[in-house]
């Protein structure tokens, strides 16, 4: 139940006791409410307890745990710190254990306006660039809470998760959009970067832009 309505969502998660498999297309016994919610690409949904805790400046009534349907809450990283095609062991899962890498940043639907009972959520985080990521399953493995997660590589520093949504997304959302061509062409040669919808709007927007200077 969303607020005052009532719908069908697999949005609002519930904690797990012990440990949970985590497979390529996610955590054991996690659903999707619509196929384009999962997959590979998104299998696992991340969230920063420190992104919490700046939002309720700006939202007190922010809902929470699971205020934004994520699978992992992470303590000590952010948007602004994790970077795409961040790798990380998550440790205590053994040598080889669970292994993810950043694949995309989130892009929110509308369930977070009404999980929070207020419109104006989904822009906010979409604005700030701290909508949470998803990662991809390289290995693997199985996850409890109090497990650590190690950075073991990062491929590309210069684009944070933070970096990647607000140059794609924030300013279009507030009708502000224009052509960036660096760097739409910068997003596109991120090899770590997912597909859809990420790059796939990049090429289309380099497209419109290409046509306009025609």
């Amino acid at each position: 139940k969303f607020g005052t309505l009532d719908y069908t969502s697999a949005y609002l998660k519930q904690e797990v006791a012990g440990a949970a498999h985590v497979g390529k297309l996610g955590l054991e016994g996690d659903h999707q409410g619509h196929p384009e919610h999962g997959g590979e690409e998104r299998a696992v949904n991340a969230f920063s307890l420190q992104t919490y805790t700046r939002l309720r400046e700006t939202y007190p009534d922010l809902k929470t745990p699971n205020g934004f349907g994520e699978n992992l809450l992470l303590d000590g990283i952010e948007d602004g710190t994790v970077c795409i095609g961040d790798r990380f062991v998550v440790e205590g899962s053994g040598e080889d254990g669970l292994l993810l890498e950043v694949s995309q940043p989130r892009y929110p639907c509308a369930k977070v306006n009404m999980r929070h009972d207020d419109n104006s959520v989904r822009r906010h985080v979409l604005a700030d660039g701290s909508s949470g990521w998803f990662f991809r399953v390289l290995r693997e493995g199985s996850v409890q809470k109090g497990d650590k997660l190690r950075l073991i590589e990062r491929r590309n520093p210069e684009y944070s998760v933070r970096r990647v949504q607000q140059g794609l997304y924030g300013d279009y959302e507030k009708h502000e959009q224009g052509p960036k061509v660096e760097f739409y062409n910068a997003m596109l040669a991120i090899e770590e970067l997912a597909d859809h919808p990420w790059k796939g709007d990049c090429r289309d927007r380099l497209a419109k832009a290409a046509a306009a200077q025609a």
